[in-house]
């Protein structure tokens, strides 16, 4: 019994020297492939000058925001989440017929290998910084109008940009509801 204890014991520690090294070489990678376009520590942009300069999202806060299976697998095989692009304006050309996403100038993820996809994962998960700090003094439960909780929304935090408010309108990564 005590030789099964002590396997399991070290079977443990190799699985944890695993992970925690999986993660350490996340970092490394985070470093040099994500970092030029995802900021990787908070806090969040304070001013529009700094979101203008952004070109993804931020993942300081990956940890609390990702599912680990669902983030290894789209690392692997990137989709496009937000269908206009990240800051969608940019991407936005004139015509006859109105303003019309010009999808040639869309960036596309570059796909990680499997390999990479487990380490840069674990690494994300643990980024766990909070996206919004709000302190107690801040945070009063007073009801808005409908009207402003949709400019919060769509606008001022961009939650459309992932979560989808009706079929064939708002993001694909997020669910439907908060």
């Amino acid at each position: 019994m005590k030789r099964l204890t002590l396997f399991s014991i070290m079977i443990a520690a190799l699985i944890g020297t695993t992970q925690a090294h999986a993660a350490s070489d996340g970092n490394a990678l985070l470093k040099e492939r994500c970092a030029s376009c995802h900021h990787l520590t908070g806090p969040a942009a304070q001013t529009a000058e700094e979101a203008w300069k952004r070109q993804a999202p931020g993942l300081f806060y990956a940890g609390v925001k990702y599912k680990g299976d669902w983030l290894e697998t789209w690392l692997t095989k990137p989709t496009r989440l937000r269908p206009m692009g990240y800051h969608y304006f940019k991407y936005i050309k004139t015509s006859p017929k109105g303003d019309l996403i010009d999808r040639d100038s869309l960036l596309n993820h570059p796909a990680l290998t499997a390999a990479e996809s487990k380490k840069a994962t674990a690494a994300l998960l643990k980024l766990t910084a909070s996206p919004v700090e709000l302190t107690q003094d801040e945070f009063n439960g007073k009801p808005i109008s409908i009207s402003f909780g949709e400019m919060v929304f769509g606008k001022f935090n961009g939650c459309i940009g992932c979560h989808p408010i009706e079929p064939g309108y708002g993001g694909l990564s997020g669910p439907e509801r908060l």
